[in-house]
């Protein structure tokens, strides 16, 4: 193949100069599909790092359902039996949102999963709008520790960055109890 080199390309037109339009409300989609199938199998967690307004986030990328049934055990505390049973009663309703992770969920193609998640949350469908976390560590510019947090959700569209992996060890597994 020859080229000639003495051709000059033409000019280009000044919408072929314009960059692409970019929503940048809308969450990285890589980022989103990670976090919906974590939603999608409770009990499944990923170490990632996150980046909100320069604050680095770090833990465990857990389901919605995991997140709010840790957080019923942890708002009930040292209380006594019948506010722990009301925490966890309240929090469960938000549990409930995200679909339980089944068999057939698991193993599932992409869309025969998002079909059963559908069926699971019921007639509304659940969009993937929040990230939830637990063993979070939170790093801030400027300082020199890290301030422990524990659970942490955050809005998806929020999020300028992300990577896999932690700072510091692998927290070890959390069980639900049921």
């Amino acid at each position: 193949m020859t080229t000639n080199h003495d051709q000059v390309p033409a000019e280009p037109e000044a919408a072929d100069l314009k960059p692409a339009a970019v929503d940048h409300e809308a969450p990285d989609i890589v980022l989103a599909f990670l976090v919906d199938l974590i939603n999608r199998i409770p009990g499944t967690e990923a170490s990632v790092t996150l980046t909100v307004g320069g604050v680095l986030f770090s833990g465990l990328l857990i389901s919605g359902r995991s997140y709010f049934e840790y957080l019923g055990e942890d708002v009930a505390g040292d209380g006594t039996d019948e506010w722990r049973t009301a925490f966890a009663q309240f929090f469960a309703r938000f549990a409930d949102i995200y679909p339980e992770a089944t068999p057939a969920t698991v193993g599932a193609d992409e869309a025969e999963a998002s079909d059963q998640a559908d069926d699971a949350a019921g007639s509304d469908e659940v969009q993937t709008v929040y990230v939830h976390m637990r063993a979070v560590s939170v790093h801030t510019p400027g300082s020199e520790g890290t301030l422990d947090q524990g659970l942490w959700r955050g809005r998806l569209s929020q999020v300028d960055g992300w990577s896999m992996g932690t700072f510091g060890p692998k927290p070890p597994p959390r069980p639900i109890a049921r």
